[in-house]
């Protein structure tokens, strides 16, 4: 083997190694590197001490414009693309990238404990839908920041779930957190 293929073959090794710390499933690892499946299951059974997760992977283009899931994509998705055209950067370097800035600014303005609502998979799926056209992203006539949107969806006087939230939003039932005041208090009241 020349020395500029074993060159290649360890940045492919290196740039798994990442997804894999990044959360990236085998299937992910499949499209991004030129692994072949068993050395990548291999090689993720090293670095994560546990066999890759089985099943198929999340395909829906519906999830990704609800809410919540909307607005972390939409920042995820803005990070990728400032960073994809960059000189000189591969797909697998910018999607990485993207993720990592996003999981950064998710975790530093964390103040409801929801984490991280895109993975690394849904990330590299929302790649996937945008460059085939399923998705695609609007501005908002707002804020004027970009959204994804489903393809085909009207999108004149668009308005983002920032600007305009859902009644509902950010409202979740929590049965550690029961109400303090019984049926019968608040009928006396």
């Amino acid at each position: 083997m020349s020395r500029l293929g074993l060159l290649s073959e360890f940045e492919q090794v290196q740039t798994a190694i990442e997804l894999i710390e990044l959360g990236a499933r085998v299937q992910t690892l499949e499209d991004v590197t030129d692994i072949n499946r068993g050395r990548l299951v291999r090689l993720y059974k090293e670095v994560r001490g546990e066999a890759p997760a089985k099943g198929m992977l999340p395909y829906s283009t519906d999830w990704f414009a609800t809410w919540k899931p909307n607005i972390h994509s939409s920042l995820f998705l803005s990070f990728y693309n400032r960073i994809k055209d960059l000189r000189g950067i591969t797909y697998s370097r910018a999607l990485a990238t993207a993720y990592r800035l996003y999981s950064e600014q998710v975790l530093l303005n964390n103040h409801d404990d929801d984490g991280l609502v895109l993975t690394f998979t849904r990330a590299w799926m929302l790649t996937r839908f945008i460059e085939s056209n399923q998705l695609e992203t609007c501005l908002c006539t707002s804020c004027q920041l970009h959204f994804i949107t489903l393809t085909y969806t009207l999108t004149d006087n668009f308005v983002c779930g920032l600007c305009s939230p859902p009644s509902r939003a950010g409202v979740s039932f929590d049965k550690s957190k029961k109400a303090s005041v019984t049926p019968i208090q608040s009928l006396a009241s």
